[in-house]
């Protein structure tokens, strides 16, 4: 019995929970013609974007405001770690950032 015990807490313990997350804007360049949009999650969280559609219009807009058409997202995110605990990262920021288009 006790070894069911402690096995129902690591599952508990290791599994991941599903988040939702919006990704905000948080800077860029009208001269560089990037918009750089982010969002943050912790250790043993798995991070669902809630709408890419709705970042796009977001990223879309902002371009629009510095006299672009469109934006698109680039392939790859830069994920860095924001803090630190004893045991090594458990809070991440990812930024995706869109190039403005003519």
């Amino acid at each position: 019995m006790r070894n069911l015990v402690l096995i129902f807490i690591a599952i508990i313990l290791f599994s991941s929970c599903h988040v939702t997350k919006d990704l905000d804007i948080v800077g860029g360049s009208k001269a560089d013609a990037i918009v750089e949009m982010t969002y943050e999650y912790h250790l043993f969280q798995k991070v669902i974007i809630s709408s890419w559609e709705e970042s796009q219009e977001k990223a879309t807009n902002t371009c629009r405001t510095w006299g672009y058409s469109s934006a698109k997202r680039f392939e790859k995110a830069n994920k860095d770690c924001i803090e630190w605990g004893k045991d090594g990262c458990y809070k991440w920021r990812v930024t995706w950032q869109y190039q403005c288009l003519e």
